[in-house]
């Protein structure tokens, strides 16, 4: 028996799922292109590009002299008491820059020096539609995900079911197709 005839037959829930699934993505590839035609100058790059834009707009602005602070006090080679000493001279002298910061690790503290060195004001309505243009190019993201998903447990229950089917049931199908492979 052909495959789209065990599908259509046994498993057409799981058929029409993988048809709506696919449909959400034409239409959220649609909804990009449209905004894509729509505002060329603001998405011309990629969407890696665009979404670093929009963490570096939206991060807190930089303090005066944060970027030096910051890049002094991760200078810092010396271990043991000497080290932590200066570290602590420099936050007491500079409290305002350590004060915004969530968590004082290393870690935290590059990632704050990288927004800094990388920020850059925009106009609200450019934030907006970039977030706008990420949160549907993360949900056709995960669209294309759901339709693989759904393919593959399609394609599951096809391949476990040819095994179990009965000549009989053959041989009613090629009776009301006369034969006719469809």
């Amino acid at each position: 028996m052909p495959v789209h005839v065990v599908v259509n037959h046994y498993f057409k829930e799981e058929n029409d799922a993988v048809n709506e699934a696919e449909e959400r993505v034409s239409q959220l590839k649609g909804e990009i292109e449209q905004m894509e035609e729509e505002y060329p100058e603001e998405l011309n790059d990629t969407v890696t590009e665009i979404i670093s834009k929009y963490i570096y707009a939206i991060c807190p602005k930089p303090l005066e002299g944060e970027k030096d602070v910051l890049e002094t006090y991760l200078a810092i080679n010396e271990k043991g008491k000497i080290g932590k000493e200066k570290r602590e001279a420099i936050i007491a002298k500079n409290r305002n820059v350590f004060d915004c910061l969530s968590d004082m690790s290393v870690s935290a503290i590059k990632y704050r020096l990288k927004e800094v060195v990388n920020y850059a004001a925009l106009p609200d309505d450019t934030i907006k539609l970039y977030k706008k243009y990420i949160d549907f190019n993360r949900e056709l993201a995960d669209a294309k995900t759901d339709v693989k998903q759904k393919i593959s447990k399609l394609t599951k229950l096809v391949v476990a079911k040819y095994p179990t089917l009965q000549e009989s049931e053959i041989k009613v199908w090629l009776s009301t197709t006369n034969g006719i492979l469809l």
